[in-house]
């Protein structure tokens, strides 16, 4: 059971805020203004599942957002300890945010889930278990917030694979009201699994991945978008020969939805590529998260 988000205050504000950064770079939760970053290891957060949490070290401020990231692995394999997520918790937490990495259960044990447009049968009750345990990773923090000096309002999720699978079904779940989803090389199947109850959400996806078939997700992005209330048609803006954001723009109740679409990106390979083509992905995410109060408005 998640524990519920606090009361927000007048017109839908948190009870609790930040002011927003001001004056040159480097600006904390944008700069990485942090070189060095703390760990908090191990933590029992459910059942026998663990997190680890990262923090800006030395740093005494209250109220700080926070990030959840999950790893992948097709929901049979991977750990918290992943580089890809350990990467981008210590970034995050280098430009002041309290993050966390976590680990799930891992059911899908002798099926690969990926690479199909109907997962193997295992795959959908794995996938909302490692759901269920995001759900208590969250619902941990928002308990231990006062401990951890983090806004219980502003926890954001975020994954890569199978994390990015998980990070969505959280952000469908509107009971764990989180803050914003970051999908890095995921998707949901079937069309029911969203509602117009979701995050704020931005994908990162690459063209050329082998997993999770790029054929289908800017039908299936559209989807989501058209459930949050977004306009049919999306904005481009192109940044590079290989790299084009799509935004749905006029969403219903402050939802947002964007899509990084990387030409040529792979799947495991995505992050590094796309840090090679010029995208810093804790960078994107800050700008996309910076919108809906993760930092501050």
């Amino acid at each position: 059971m998640v524990p519920a988000a606090p009361a927000l205050g007048a017109a839908g504000r948190p009870a609790t805020s930040v002011a927003k950064p001001s004056g040159k770079a480097p600006l904390r939760y944008r700069d990485p203004v942090f070189d060095q970053v703390s760990v908090r290891r191990d933590i029992a957060y459910s059942g026998s599942e663990a997190m680890d949490v990262y923090e800006p070290a030395g740093d005494h401020a209250h109220n700080r957002p926070a990030m959840v990231w999950i790893h992948g692995g097709g929901f049979r394999g991977g750990t918290r300890h992943q580089g890809n997520v350990v990467g981008l918790a210590r970034a995050f937490a280098q430009r002041g945010y309290v993050a966390a990495s976590i680990d799930y259960r891992l059911l899908a044990t002798g099926v690969v889930c990926g690479g199909t447009a109907t997962p193997p049968a295992p795959c959908g009750p794995a996938a909302l278990a490692a759901r269920d345990d995001a759900l208590a990773a969250v619902g941990w923090l928002r308990a231990h917030a006062r401990g951890l000096r983090l806004d219980p309002h502003r926890i954001a999720v975020g994954g890569t694979s199978a994390g990015a699978v998980t990070s969505l079904l959280v952000a469908t779940d509107a009971p764990a009201k989180v803050g914003a989803a970051v999908s890095i090389s995921g998707w949901l199947p079937g069309a029911g699994a969203y509602s117009r109850t979701d995050a704020p959400t931005l994908f990162f996806q690459g063209t050329a991945d082998p997993i999770v078939p790029y054929g289908g997700i800017p039908a299936f992005v559209a989807g989501w978008a058209g459930r949050d209330g977004c306009s049919r048609r999306s904005t481009q803006q192109r940044r590079s020969a290989t790299v084009t954001i799509f935004r749905w723009p006029g969403c219903r109740g402050g939802a947002q939805v964007e899509h990084l679409r990387l030409t040529g990106g792979k799947h495991i390979e995505l992050l590094p590529q796309l840090r090679a083509a010029g995208v810093d992905p804790a960078a994107t995410a800050w700008r996309f998260l910076r919108r809906h109060r993760l930092p501050a408005a």
